[in-house]
């Protein structure tokens, strides 16, 4: 899946994100980034992406509006479209 059909799915089609049953997610904030960490792998992020770092790890699933919300800038939607690819959160209708 490429970021543009991830961003069109979501933007025109009204699909949210499920999370895998079982996936461990955390994130640290410090005072220039914050860390995501996804079944112990880590995810250094600018500062401002704490909203979505708190969005994908303490919500199981996210609707369009949500995940529209949390996606400010265009790197983030190449970022959850890695997430997605590995298996690690899934499309949904909302």
């Amino acid at each position: 899946m490429t970021a543009e059909s991830l961003q069109e799915t979501v933007q025109q089609k009204g699909w949210g994100l499920q999370r895998a049953p079982g996936l461990r997610t955390a994130f640290i904030k410090k005072p220039r980034q914050v860390m995501l960490f996804i079944e112990g792998e880590g995810f250094a992020l600018p500062a401002p992406w704490i909203t979505l770092a708190h969005a994908l790890t303490d919500q199981a699933a996210m609707s369009a509006e949500d995940l529209q919300a949390a996606m400010t800038q265009q790197q983030m939607w190449l970022l959850v479209r890695d997430f997605v690819n590995r298996g690690w959160w899934d499309l949904s209708k909302s």
